[in-house]
């Protein structure tokens, strides 16, 4: 009886702790709460295919160090993205993760995890815009006036509000936008991150729209303000806007325009709109403000709008891809795993066949022990096979081995840099690897999936990969790669060098170019080419820290000479050359395979061997192989022409440009 009593006991016990439990759980539950918000009202490029996604947690429970997921579930696979965060009682957190997004819709999860619990979820939905949409961005008091552009018919614009705080402080970040609009009254709240990403962003090609002052953006405004307003006649805005209507008479802002900037409308003296390059991009600005009367209301203003920023020549990032094989190629060929030379073959076949042959005959016969064929012919044979197998070994390889290339892409004389990084790994053995990118870099899809050396599979594939933000760092985990094959991926990054990587001054005159290349990095830049209107000019080797002088060196259509040991990369390296400008293969225009930069283009392209690695594996050594390809856009003003047919564009042709731009405006 008494034992029956203590496991009544014990039974109660046991019970009640349970119940406990699930009230703890539950109470912890009820007590954590999260929203996924993406960003630009849940759009993304679906040419770039990454948008911020912002996951706000709140804990008014027990303090805990949990972890914030986010599941981008897609038709390439769920992919997920993880944090650590610590939640004190009572606190709210934000986690801005940038994923990577492939379709035409995703769906977003984010889950709130302690251990292996689950304490709260949330869901969103973002789409992708397609390649002829705009998708712009405001950052102003009052965005009436930017959404009423949604409504003209001058191309499909989707025009999103953002509010300072949450404009992303990385670049790529913001490469799903066309343009974005930025108004002075409220620049000031954001912060020295933020500014660096937008100039790093309309570097890269992205249209940046500035009304008021902006003194933070000084380097990329086309004006200087003098202080104050003044009362100008505002007719040009009627042409620009092709409206028999014109506001007259209005108050705006007295500016001078600085070295490099044009007038679209209104004179140098007194600039209405105006317009400035800043690398691949250009930055607008308007001396009177859209939200404001008499051009509130003006049935001329939305069209003016939709002129200036659905006429962007590209999407910033657009161009960041090389076609996909050449690279996958070059990547593949890792040092010391291609297959013998057939002269070594030949020759190591023939040894066996001498050997086992005439020279073991002549040797038994000679010592009249014949014999001794039944036991040396099979331990011949046992060595060779030996021999054989261990040089497979060996050239196969028995380290894990990483092979990288970066693709660096700037304007020569510009501090703001683009990096494409293609990395595979060969493993020797069937294992998954935690795989850690530099702090610049955003991880993208697979862009080659598991293949034997020597082979390719295209495919993109995101399925059960979880992407990790450690310490402001992207780590991929427990990525498989089976027993000696290689598996490649790619990522994506920029950054802002302490100085210009290449700085030029080049003048071209017929077939032959002359003058100076600076190069400022602290590694050389080998095989090194300028192309100009479709021709090569071999420059050759550019020292480290060191100014190149060249002197009427001729050009040629071709760029290939077999002049290296190792011809099979020479001739890849060529390939990969040659396709920054030129596509190896007719694509559609949504296809990776096209050029980096447009033919008509002057660009220097060159090769920096043995480079610092931008990925590695956490917690876990390999040999690592890297090189560097160096695209570098050599602007007008660093290169002159001295044949007929050549001018800048004055200021009628640019208005020009503008009214010719859309003929249904």
């Amino acid at each position: 009886m008494k034992h029956l009593l203590v496991r009544f006991v014990l039974a109660l016990a046991f019970i009640f702790s349970l119940a406990l439990h699930y009230v703890g759980s539950a109470s912890a539950q009820s007590n954590v709460s999260v929203e996924v918000d993406p960003a630009f009202d849940g759009s993304y490029s679906s040419l770039w295919g990454v948008a911020p996604v912002r996951v706000r947690v709140s804990n008014q429970g027990q303090s805990f160090v949990g972890r914030v997921e986010l599941v981008v579930s897609q038709s390439a696979g769920n992919l997920v993205y993880t944090t650590e965060v610590d939640l004190p009682q009572g606190s709210s957190k934000e986690v801005v993760f940038y994923p990577s997004m492939i379709g035409t819709s995703v769906t977003l999860r984010a889950r709130v995890l302690n251990g292996t619990q689950t304490l709260a979820e949330a869901s969103a939905q973002a789409s992708a815009i397609g390649s002829s949409q705009y998708l712009v961005g405001v950052i102003v008091p009052s965005a009436d006036s930017y959404l009423r552009l949604e409504n003209r018919q001058l191309g499909d614009i989707n025009v999103v509000q953002i509010e300072p705080r949450d404009l992303p402080d990385r670049s790529l970040a913001l490469g799903s936008l066309d343009a974005l609009v930025l108004d002075g009254s409220v620049a000031t709240d954001l912060s020295p991150q933020q500014v660096e990403a937008l100039r790093s962003w309309v570097n890269s090609g992205g249209t940046l729209l500035l009304v008021g002052e902006l003194s933070a953006l000084g380097d990329v405004m086309p004006v200087r303000l003098k202080g104050g307003s003044t009362s100008a006649d505002v007719e040009d805005l009627a042409s620009l806007s092709r409206t028999s209507t014109s506001p007259g008479r209005a108050q705006v802002l007295a500016a001078d325009l600085v070295s490099g900037a044009q007038v679209i409308a209104g004179s140098a003296s007194t600039p209405l709109v105006a317009e400035r390059s800043f690398g691949e991009g250009r930055a607008i600005w308007l001396a009177w403000n859209p939200t404001e009367e008499p051009f509130s209301t003006w049935q001329g203003t939305p069209r003016i709008l939709a002129r200036l920023l659905a006429s962007s020549p590209h999407k910033a990032n657009d161009a960041l891809f090389l076609s996909s094989w050449e690279i996958n190629q070059f990547v593949q060929n890792i040092p010391g795993l291609g297959l013998p030379s057939t002269w070594a073959l030949i020759g190591f076949l023939g040894v066996y066949v001498v050997l086992i042959g005439p020279v073991l005959y002549f040797l038994l016969k000679r010592t009249d022990r014949r014999e001794l064929a039944w036991v040396l012919i099979p331990a011949i044979s046992l060595v060779f096979s030996v021999v054989a197998y261990a040089g497979g070994s060996a050239t196969r390889g028995r380290a894990t081995t990483i092979k990288s290339l970066e693709v660096v892409q700037a304007n020569a004389g510009s501090r703001y840099e683009q990096v494409m990084l293609n990395f595979g790994i060969f493993s020797p053995v069937r294992k998954n690897y935690d795989i850690a990118l530099d702090s610049s870099l955003l991880p993208m899809w697979q862009v080659a999936g598991a293949s034997s050396l020597g082979t390719s599979d295209n495919a993109i594939s995101t399925r059960g990969y979880t992407v990790e933000f450690d310490q402001g760092s992207y780590v991929v985990s427990d990525a498989f790669v089976d027993v000696y094959s290689f598996k490649s991926w790619a990522a994506v990054g920029a950054r802002v060098a302490d100085r210009p990587m290449v700085e030029t001054d080049l003048r071209f005159n017929g077939g032959t170019m002359s003058g100076e290349i600076s190069n400022h990095s602290q590694y050389s830049i080998e095989e090194a080419f300028v192309f100009h209107n479709g021709r090569w000019f071999r420059v050759g080797t550019i020292d480290k820290q060191s100014v190149r002088r060249v002197s009427n060196v001729d050009s040629s259509t071709v760029i290939w000479e077999n002049t290296s040991p190792d011809a099979t990369n020479d001739f890849r390296r060529t390939a990969i050359t040659e396709s920054v400008v030129s596509p190896t293969t007719p694509a559609p225009p949504d296809s990776s395979v096209r050029p980096l930069v447009p033919g008509t283009d002057t660009v220097l392209i060159g090769w920096q061997k043995n480079v610092p690695a931008m990925v590695g594996l956490r917690n876990q050594g390999a040999r690592i192989y890297t090189d560097r390809l160096v695209v570098i856009r050599i602007p007008s003003d660093q290169s002159s022409q001295s044949t007929p047919g050549t001018s800048s564009r004055g200021d009628d042709n640019l208005l020009s440009s503008y009214l010719g731009g859309r003929t249904n405006a």
